[in-house]
């Protein structure tokens, strides 16, 4: 664990952001699913607020969350993509 204030954005393990996820061609259906769920709970802005906030540099916080927001949309429309492709196969 971090001492409070003293995480850099730099030092999140971000993924890559195309692909959050983590998807890869040989996925099945429901591990796509399974690890597109993981993905937004891990980046939910809420929950990793509440895991990370009071490690964050207090100068780079809002550009931490914003981050983690965005990731979380990714894999949120990549969700989707993902279901709306399902349901047509």
């Amino acid at each position: 664990s971090a001492p409070p204030g003293s995480l850099r954005e730099a030092e999140f393990p971000w993924p890559t952001p195309d692909n959050p996820a983590y998807l890869t061609a040989v996925d099945t259906a429901q591990e796509a699913k399974l690890r597109l769920r993981e993905c937004m709970l891990k980046w939910h802005p809420d929950k990793f607020e509440q895991q990370f906030g009071a490690m964050i540099a207090p100068e780079e916080k809002t550009s931490v969350l914003a981050r983690a927001k965005a990731v979380q949309q990714v894999g949120f429309d990549t969700q989707i993509s993902v279901s709306v492709h399902l349901a047509y196969i």
